[in-house]
C-alpha cells in the first residue's frame, strides 16, 4: 500500500530493460523479475512514484564503483528493501523495510558495487541474509 501523500509520477512510468536475479543461497532459490537501472536518470528517480510493486519484482541498480554507495527513499512510496551487493555477487548489507518518502540516508557501511531494491520485507521472507550470493544479471 502506498504511503500516505504519494506525489503524482511527472513522468510517467516508462519501460526499463528486465532481467532475474536468483539468490543462489536462499531456501528455495527465489528469484526476483527486475528492472535494470543503467543510466544517471534510472539510478536517480529507482522506484519513486510507483504506487504498488509484486513481491517477485525489483530494480537492478548497476552503480559502476565499487564504495559506500548511499539511497534514499525521496518520492518512493513503498516500503523497500535494499541489498547491497559486492561484485561477486555477495549481499554485504540489506537495509530492511526503508520508510517511504523520506530523505534520510540509508547505508549499510561496506563496499558495494549493486543495489538491488525489493519490496519491503522481503529478505525476512525469503530468507534472504548479507553474505548470501545472487546471480548477477549480465
Amino acid at each position: 500500500m502506498p504511503a500516505a501523500g504519494c506525489p503524482v509520477d511527472p513522468e510517467g512510468q516508462g519501460t526499463l530493460e528486465t532481467a532475474v536475479v536468483t539468490f543462489l543461497d536462499a531456501p528455495g532459490r527465489p528469484h526476483v523479475d527486475v528492472e535494470l537501472a543503467k543510466t544517471q536518470h534510472d539510478t536517480e528517480r529507482g522506484l519513486m512514484y510507483r504506487r504498488q510493486m509484486a513481491e517477485d519484482r525489483g530494480m537492478f541498480f548497476r552503480l559502476g564503483e565499487r564504495r559506500v554507495h548511499t539511497f534514499w527513499m525521496h518520492n518512493t512510496c513503498i516500503p523497500l528493501d535494499m541489498m547491497f551487493i559486492d561484485d561477486d555477487g555477495t549481499i554485504v548489507g540489506i537495509v530492511e523495510n526503508a520508510e517511504p518518502l523520506t530523505d534520510v540516508s540509508r547505508s549499510v557501511g561496506a563496499p558495494s558495487t549493486f543495489v538491488l531494491e525489493v519490496s519491503g520485507g522481503y529478505a525476512q521472507r525469503h530468507g534472504v541474509r548479507p553474505k548470501q550470493k545472487i546471480i548477477i544479471p549480465d
